[in-house]
């Protein structure tokens, strides 16, 4: 009699757990779907898109002034929030940066799918451009840029998984283009205006 009650509670205890992960589970798919309801973001307005706009769309703003080397940065928290669904194996993320600059705008779009991160960009000559390849992995590139001597902070995609800060910030020495093609990485533009002192 106590083996079936042990048993009974065994197998109640079991239904619960797979029931509570099934509903973290179905939470998560839901949220990822309402904030990525389609991997690639619509195209913007040819004229009229607002900085207001593009944060309610959830993208991430760099506002340039003239005379001024670095931008206002809006919405740091979708780029965190990108970083964060990366590190936590989302199926898929993706962000926008939107460059307003003197009554232009252009945008820049890092997508996450399936394993592998791409680029796109409209450019300030509103042309479509995909960037060459896919990569696997993001890297966090940080330390003294040898050319300037300024600390620096952003990201590249890579092919390699050992890519390493030294690895790029020694890439940079190089001034035959033929030889720094071969540490195989591409910087994503809008990160080397978040860290900036």
């Amino acid at each position: 009699m106590m083996k079936k009650i042990l048993t009974w509670t065994l197998l109640v205890c079991v239904l619960f757990l797979c029931a509570c992960g099934s509903d973290e589970k179905e939470t998560t798919e839901a949220a990822t779907e309402e904030r990525y309801p389609s991997l690639r973001y619509e195209a913007i307005p040819s004229d009229g898109y607002t900085e207001q706009q593009a944060l309610e769309d959830q993208c991430l703003v760099l506002s340039f002034v003239e005379g001024d080397l670095k931008p206002s940065v809006s919405g740091m928290e979708n780029w965190t929030y990108f970083l964060e669904a990366v590190e936590n194996d989302a199926d898929e993320a993706r962000i926008r940066a939107v460059y307003f600059q003197n009554g232009i705008y252009y945008y820049t779009d890092l997508t996450y799918l399936n394993g592998y991160f791409s680029l796109y960009t409209l450019n300030e000559f509103q042309n479509y451009e995909n960037a060459i390849g896919s990569y696997p992995y993001i890297k966090r590139i940080e330390g003294v840029e040898p050319n300037t001597g300024n600390q620096v902070c952003y990201y590249v995609l890579s092919e390699l998984e050992e890519l390493t800060s030294e690895d790029v910030l020694s890439a940079a020495r190089i001034c035959d283009i033929e030889s720094e093609r071969g540490v195989p990485y591409e910087p994503i533009p809008f990160t080397q205006y978040l860290y900036l002192e």
